[in-house]
């Protein structure tokens, strides 16, 4: 009789210790859910000043240039946003070339991109960031510590700063255009008044850049 009663129990505390535990899984799955949900209904109602679509390098200095009041956010389809400058110059980041010379070009879009921001305006915008910069012999600008990852720090720096949202790991699959702009991914959905497209083109292998969005 008693062993009945032990193995009864043991019985009754297995079931209670196997019920625990799904209720528990249940309430996390649930509270995860929940999350996704809020956060879906949260960035789909929320209508951003600009969306840049590419966290590279052009991408996230855009952003770190754009009016600290305007609402910014990035979309990078990769795991990372600036993967591309950590490979750039070697993995030193060639910043710019003190021998550019607009004059050596025949496309209006450089030349004009040139002459509104030159070699000197790039120096300014990363010396306000922190990051001092050199000149090796060849006239190429590579930042002092001769690593690339001193340029992505102060980029992603500034943008935390200025409390520009990143999301990563989003591809953006359709754009469109309903009094706002419509980026969608997936079953994700970002608003908002401007959308600048700064995919960049094909990269080296395993870097990852998206093709350029038609």
């Amino acid at each position: 009789m008693e062993s009945i009663i032990f193995l009864r129990c043991l019985f009754t505390i297995d079931n209670y210790i196997t019920i625990k535990k799904l209720v528990n899984k249940m309430h996390e799955l649930f509270v995860a859910n929940l999350k996704y949900i809020c956060y879906t209904y949260i960035m789909s109602n929320t209508i951003y000043d600009v969306i840049v679509v590419g966290g590279g390098a052009s991408g996230l200095f855009l952003a770190a240039r754009l009016d600290e009041k305007l609402k910014v956010l990035v979309l990078e389809s990769g795991e990372k946003v600036g993967k591309k400058i950590l490979a750039s110059g070697n993995g030193k980041c060639n910043l710019s070339n003190v021998a550019i010379d607009v004059s050596a070009y025949n496309n209006l879009f450089v030349k004009n991109a040139l002459e509104s921001f030159g070699t000197r305006d790039t120096l300014r915008f990363f010396s306000s960031l922190g990051l001092k910069a050199k000149v090796d012999e060849a006239g190429r600008i590579y930042p002092y510590s001769e690593t690339a990852s001193s340029v992505l720090d102060v980029l992603r720096k500034k943008l935390e700063n200025k409390k520009v949202t990143t999301i990563t790991g989003v591809k953006v699959d359709k754009i469109e255009y309903k009094d706002l702009f419509i980026a969608k991914c997936g079953s994700e959905v970002f608003k908002a008044k401007r959308l600048v497209l700064a995919t960049g083109s094909k990269a080296g292998f395993g870097l990852n850049s998206q093709e350029l969005l038609t």
